[in-house]
């Protein structure tokens, strides 16, 4: 059977994460291994792991100070050694898994000779697992092309499954910057690898208050409004965009083609550079393929905090 690292940050994650972590051990037709970093958590999340990883040789589990989730999962991927025929997954502690999740995600890119990627689907839950929608339409298919790619932002970090070719390339340059690691790594599988999208959903996406990525107490976390999303806008880290093309720049700059550097030069510095910033917003090209999201993309570069 493959063998399947997956990669799980935790924080303050008792309620859920005994769901999580026997729904990863319950796969099929893997080898599962589980690496934990904890980021410093102080409810009942430590106790739980110190349990399962006494009861489960494959779980191992580090204890550190906290750092935030976005530093957390990239400390994650840098702390493995990429392995021939060996796969590597993000984990959120709140969701469930289905038993063919990595199964079906290996199958799919096991035997690609380039850095790749697989991602799907979700089925949106609330906090007592009750079915509330897809998160994509069924009939999505997601660009991996820039600009479209970059700016669309569709990935979410708890369905990928990455092979070692692609997590060799992302050793190869670690962000300094306070990124997420899901955007980063999608990007850097569309320029420099293969993305592979699978429009079924193998994954229940738990939404409730607490989540680190939610829309707050009071938003309703399947559909939020135009409201709730200004809201979470407001509370964000701002440049997510920009910040993330100056981390590629960095790293790969000199094996980028010239499409994809230049796009990536125009995002990280429209700041400083008016030219620049009269393309993104102006430039029929620099758009994502919905409306909304090309929108949301011109309202940060006026504001300066794409």
């Amino acid at each position: 059977m493959n063998k399947v690292v997956v990669l799980l940050s935790t924080y303050n994650g008792a309620n859920y994460l005994e769901q999580l972590l026997d729904s990863i051990l319950n796969q099929s037709d893997v080898d599962v291994e589980i690496r934990v970093r904890d980021d410093g958590s102080n409810d009942g999340t430590r106790s739980i792991l110190k349990n399962y990883s006494k009861q489960h040789k494959n779980i191992i589990v580090k204890y550190g100070q906290n750092e935030g989730w976005r530093k957390s999962f990239f400390d994650l991927m840098f702390s493995v050694s990429p392995e021939d025929r060996v796969f590597y997954a993000f984990a959120d502690q709140d969701d469930v898994w289905m038993r063919d999740k990595l199964s079906t995600a290996v199958s799919m890119i096991k035997n690609a000779d380039m850095p790749m990627l697989y991602h799907s689907n979700l089925t949106i839950v609330n906090k007592e697992l009750e079915e509330l929608k897809p998160m994509y339409p069924m009939n999505m298919n997601p660009s991996t092309k820039n600009p479209e790619a970059y700016f669309e932002g569709i990935g979410v970090g708890a369905t990928m499954v990455m092979n070692n070719k692609l997590l060799s390339l992302i050793q190869k340059h670690k962000p300094q910057l306070e990124i997420t690691h899901d955007a980063y790594v999608i990007e850097l599988s569309n320029i420099l690898g293969c993305t592979v999208y699978d429009k079924q959903s193998h994954i229940l996406y738990r939404r409730h208050e607490e989540n680190a990525t939610g829309y707050g107490k009071n938003a309703n976390q399947a559909t939020p409004t135009l409201l709730d999303r200004y809201k979470k806008y407001k509370k964000a880290p701002k440049n997510g965009f920009s910040e993330r093309a100056e981390e590629l720049l960095k790293g790969y700059q000199n094996i980028l083609d010239e499409k994809n550097k230049e796009i990536l030069l125009k995002i990280a510095n429209y700041r400083n550079n008016l030219w620049y910033k009269i393309e993104l917003l102006f430039n029929p090209k620099m758009k994502a393929s919905t409306v909304r999201k090309s929108l949301q993309m011109k309202f940060r570069v006026i504001n300066n905090t794409l």
